[in-house]
């Protein structure tokens, strides 16, 4: 068997859909219920594992919604055989009902789809190990039959956003369609609703990627003992600069080295299906300034966010050390240490090269950023992809975009742009960190981006206007311009943003300054156009409709907010008229967030705690209304008080 990451190097890059003729030229009639043609039943292996049986049940409900009438499930070969059926998975029987095609396959997920006149295959690459899975292709191809054979839609989350297509009678043509996917390791955080993702295939990946920050409970475990294990700060001292779980690490020491192999090794000990284990540092500041770790820099290397020289040469020259320990330990065995290219080392390394078994995950923006920083981080991005063997995108994309407060953040058409400059340039796999899930506003670039990450390569306009056309029906083209204008406006926030950390509140400004009374008014011609489009058209497009103006309606109420909780922070808190508008707006605002039970647009309440935004987002604090109020994240003004 290839190994698991080295494999998909081996496989052409568009991995991709082609058809022909299958066993038979006669349509397959799925259920006719004109002829009294029940559905056909559907039979899975009898071993099947848990992902099989559970697209199983989602296509057998999904054929009810469609026609009426759900399909019975067989586990195992039926006797007799029936004369149709739909067959999910690999079964013993299939090169006779249909010979001539391939059940091999030869690539990490692929995906089978052959329909015949009396009979479909339904199957992929899966992968068991244990209780795990590793590789679901049946699944995968699954929900590739509902999209691209049945019609449904996943628009967004809930009933209202699936959409099914009644019938009476489906019959499917013959065709044979396999496909392999560029990106082997797909999710968009956070990972609920389930079936929404496990539908446009996120759920079921087969990379495993580890990467995340791999050091926060190590100030826990071996402070007391090996405090030599730790950065030294430029006052001497070898502590947490902040919080624990921030910590950084002398990686010059050797003894840090050899106590993550050794707890690498237990790990890959424990677990024969593991292939990768990070050795990414822990998020923040305070990386260590002792003389050692400070010659592993490039001299040459650019200024970081934190105003020294990038650490990317010494970090390198770390992760190496750890990937030829786990080669040394593991010989024969696929063994990668997963790591990224963030914070002060994100820059691709001056001198040093990257040992075959790392993985990379680069941590950047693009699309949700300004032009030219898109630019640099691609020039970034192919720098290491120059060397390294496997790499996952791992965008941080909300943050500097208003996304969190709800903002109509779309960067549909750099989207489809950047993904397939990705799935062209080593990349095997993405994950977005985080969705702000306000669907209202941002549910078509959630879609986008979800199809997008199955095949990159797809025309991402037909895909654009397919979901207009079947979420909105006639008003589809109208949406489709609303959207534009959306994305025309999120484009001027993001030249305007600056990456920093206290983005958050400055963003305020450049938000007010954009999204003005003058653009919403603009943007809801298209949207009032829509409206009057599904006036007279069945409910579910009109629902829809209203779905969106909620999410648009919340967006601009939230301006609405930052403008009268402006005016508070600029009187203290004083001004009675400030704290009556501010009210007033934001009893609106939530109103307006309590539609869709919140999936519209919602509150992030970590976001906001986080960045300590409560006294721009939220209604005037008692702190304000007590005339107390000394500013942001500050303590009330307790002056003449005893």
């Amino acid at each position: 068997m290839r190994p698991i990451i080295t494999a998909l190097l081996l496989a052409p890059l568009a991995a991709l859909l082609c058809s022909g003729a299958s066993a038979g030229s006669a349509d397959f009639v799925l259920v006719d219920a004109a002829a009294r043609i029940p559905p056909a039943p559907i039979i899975i292996p009898k071993d099947a594992p848990a992902s099989i049986r559970e697209a199983t049940k989602a296509l057998a409900d999904y054929v009810r919604q469609i026609c009426g009438t759900k399909p019975g499930i067989v586990e195992g070969s039926p006797t007799p055989l029936p004369d149709r059926a739909i067959w999910v998975g690999l079964h013993p029987e299939l090169p006779r009902l249909m010979p001539g095609v391939k059940l091999e396959f030869a690539h990490p997920e692929e995906t089978l789809i052959a329909i015949g006149a009396r009979h479909v295959i339904i199957a992929g690459r899966d992968r068991v190990t244990g209780e795990k899975q590793l590789e679901a292709g049946t699944a995968n191809a699954v929900f590739t039959f509902l999209q691209k054979d049945l019609g449904v839609r996943w628009l967004w989350p809930g009933p209202l956003g699936t959409d099914i297509l009644k019938q009476e009678r489906v019959s499917l043509a013959a065709t044979e369609r396999r496909f392999h996917p560029p990106f082997r390791h797909r999710l968009l955080w956070p990972r609920s609703p389930i079936d929404w993702h496990r539908a446009h295939h996120l759920q079921i990946g087969s990379l495993q990627f580890d990467a995340g920050h791999a050091f926060t409970d190590w100030w826990a475990r071996y402070h007391d003992e090996h405090s030599d294990y730790f950065a030294q700060l430029p006052d001497g001292t070898r502590k947490p600069r902040g919080e624990p779980a921030r910590v950084k690490l002398c990686v010059s020491n050797p003894t840090v080295a050899t106590q993550w192999l050794a707890n690498a090794e237990k790990a890959f000990q424990s677990d024969s299906s593991r292939v990768m284990l990070s050795a990414a540092p822990n998020d923040g500041d305070g990386f260590c300034v002792c003389l050692k770790c400070r010659a592993m820099d490039h001299p040459d290397g650019p200024t970081t966010i934190f105003g020294h020289v990038a650490l990317t040469d010494r970090y390198v020259k770390f992760w190496n050390r750890l990937a030829r320990g786990l080669r040394d330990r593991f010989p024969g065995r696929e063994v990668w240490v997963g790591t990224y290219a963030y914070s002060a080392y994100r820059t691709p390394p001056i001198a040093e090269t990257l040992e075959p078994n790392i993985a990379l995950g680069y941590v950047g923006s693009f699309p949700f950023v300004n032009e030219g920083d898109r630019n640099r981080e691609k020039e970034q991005w192919l720098g290491w992809a120059k060397q390294a063997k496997a790499m996952v995108y791992r965008p941080n994309l909300f943050h500097y975009s208003g996304g969190f407060i709800g903002m109509p953040c779309l960067a549909l058409r750099r989207t489809m742009e950047d993904f397939r400059f990705l799935a062209e340039n080593q990349c095997v796999g993405i994950e977005v960190d985080t969705l702000p899930q306000c669907w209202g506003t941002q549910a078509v670039q959630n879609y986008l981006m979800a199809e997008l990450a199955y095949d990159p390569m797809q025309d991402g306009e037909a895909l654009l206007r397919d979901y207009c056309d079947r979420a909105f029906g006639p008003a589809g083209k109208a949406m489709g311009v609303y959207f534009t204008a959306l994305e025309e406006g999120q484009y001027a926030v993001l030249e305007r943003v600056k990456m920093s950390s206290s983005w958050a509140r400055e963003a305020t400004e450049v938000l007010q300054t954009i999204y003005t009374d003058a653009f919403w008014s603009k943007s809801e011609v298209p949207l009032r156009a829509a409206e009057a489009a599904v006036a007279n058209a069945p409910e579910i497009y009109q629902q829809r409709v209203d779905f969106v103006r909620t999410g648009h309606d919340g967006a601009k109420l939230q301006i609405d907010v930052l403008r009268a909780m402006k005016q508070v922070r600029s009187t203290w808190g004083r001004d009675p008229e400030a704290i009556r508008r501010a009210d007033e707006v934001c009893s609106a605002r939530d109103k307006v967030f309590s539609k869709y039970d919140g999936l519209a647009i919602k509150r992030a309440k970590w976001y906001i705690d986080s960045r300590q935004m409560a006294d721009y987002l939220d209604a005037p604090s008692a702190v304000m209304r007590e005339g107390k109020y000394v500013g942001p994240g500050k303590a009330p003004d307790m002056t003449g008080q005893d």
